[in-house]
């Protein structure tokens, strides 16, 4: 998927004008204004009105400012980065408060720069899918930054659910290469999965050669074997690959690794909506309150980040209130404690089917039917706790401080 997304570097010196035009490039960016401070530089970004626009920050520091200035207020909506050879408090400051809205200290690595880039490119992307006239099948990432907590039970139930509900082509891809479980979940052949051809259409044959067909008629494309390359193995590979599922099915679920990584980013940037599974344990709350603040970082629309609580044990879990404290926004569903998903994911088969009048079925049923839109009802009622009063944002007053102490106050992790 293409971002075609113009950044601008404002730097005195060319070599190192050129080496940060380098890393953009390889950022998928399209550098199309290079040049010193000054007034030439100036009507080229008045020109082309770049998306991004990198200024050198270096003596006189006045000089600086007064470009940064002069970019934020002809393009308030852009990314505008600062860097310079020190990351003095005072230097950073004075470049903030001119209309940096980023500031990188030298030397600065490919990586620092696509994180401070990828707000931008994630935008770009959700946009170029709703841009053109084809229709668009609904897109939902499920990521839990943690392993054990039940994510590809969520993703695999949700798939069955969602079809159930709906009658409606329903696609759950695997995207965790090296140690995928929803052919596990499913019980299904493992198959090839989404192996690497840059040059193969990814067209309705293709995916009825990839994927398997469940017996509840959900079409799975499962993680392929180790000793194939996986074509979801790269950012690339991954818009790609959703982008010609979404014009296939009508729900395409994407389950995805335990980590945080430019793959689960490319996943993000290309859905709907985000289904972000925790559970009760203060790792697991410290590591979704992380990509809560990624979520927000990456100005995904808060609207469409789900939060599920899911009880994996039986274990007393911090009341609900104190959750939703600690992560800073409502719990959006609750799936309960249940043998009966044990015993169902024991044997291969979404609880869903196998027990669907279970406690932790009835909820996964009425979430999906939620996110189908196909109840309203159950959108407006909470029923015995297992269901949202609402599913928006919501602020607190206060944090629980010991869970506080757990959250890093930078992104520099992901």
């Amino acid at each position: 998927m293409r971002t075609n997304i113009v950044a601008a570097i404002i730097d005195n010196d060319p070599d190192g004008a050129a080496e940060l035009a380098a890393m953009l490039m390889g950022s998928r960016l399209d550098v199309a204004v290079v040049g010193p401070h000054g007034l030439q530089t100036a009507e080229l970004i008045k020109e082309r009105r770049p998306e991004v626009v990198f200024v050198s920050v270096e003596s006189p520091v006045i000089r600086a400012e007064k470009t940064l200035e002069f970019v934020s207020a002809l393009l308030p909506s852009t990314m505008i980065v600062a860097y310079a050879e020190s990351d003095d408090v005072k230097l950073v400051r004075r470049a903030m408060q001119a209309g940096a809205k980023n500031f990188l200290a030298a030397p600065f690595t490919v990586e620092e720069v696509r994180q401070v880039v990828r707000p931008v490119i994630a935008t770009a992307a959700r946009q170029a899918r709703h841009a053109d006239d084809l229709p668009s099948g609904v897109v939902m990432t499920v990521v839990g930054p943690k392993g054990g907590i039940g994510k590809t039970t969520i993703a695999t139930n949700l798939a069955v659910a969602l079809h159930r509900a709906t009658s409606a082509s329903t696609l759950i891809i695997d995207l965790d290469t090296d140690f995928g479980d929803v052919a596990v979940m499913l019980d299904v052949e493992l198959g090839t999965g989404a192996t690497a051809d840059s040059e193969q259409q990814l067209d309705r044959e293709w995916f009825d050669n990839a994927c398997t067909k469940h017996i509840s008629g959900v079409h799975v494309l499962p993680a392929p074997a180790p000793s194939e390359s996986s074509l979801a193995s790269t950012p690339e590979g991954v818009e790609r690959l959703v982008a010609a599922a979404a014009r296939i099915f009508d729900y395409v679920i994407l389950d995805t690794p335990g980590t945080f990584n430019e793959v689960i980013g490319a996943s993000i940037t290309s859905s709907d909506k985000v289904i972000t599974v925790t559970s009760p344990e203060l790792a697991s709350l410290k590591n979704t309150g992380l990509v809560l603040e990624y979520l927000d970082y990456s100005k995904f629309p808060q609207e469409d980040v789900l939060v599920v609580l899911n009880h994996t044990t039986q274990a007393a879990a911090p009341a609900r209130e104190e959750i939703t404290r600690a992560l800073g926004r409502d719990i959006s569903w609750e799936v309960p404690h249940d043998r009966a998903l044990r015993i169902a994911n024991q044997a291969g088969r979404p609880v869903v089917s196998d027990a669907p009048r279970s406690p932790s079925a009835q909820s996964l049923q009425r979430f999906a039917a939620v996110l189908a839109g196909t109840d309203a009802a159950v959108a407006r009622q909470s029923a015995e706790g297992l269901m949202p009063t609402r599913l928006h944002n919501w602020r607190p007053q206060m944090n629980i401080p010991r869970l506080l102490r757990l959250l890093p106050v930078t992104l520099h992790l992901w």
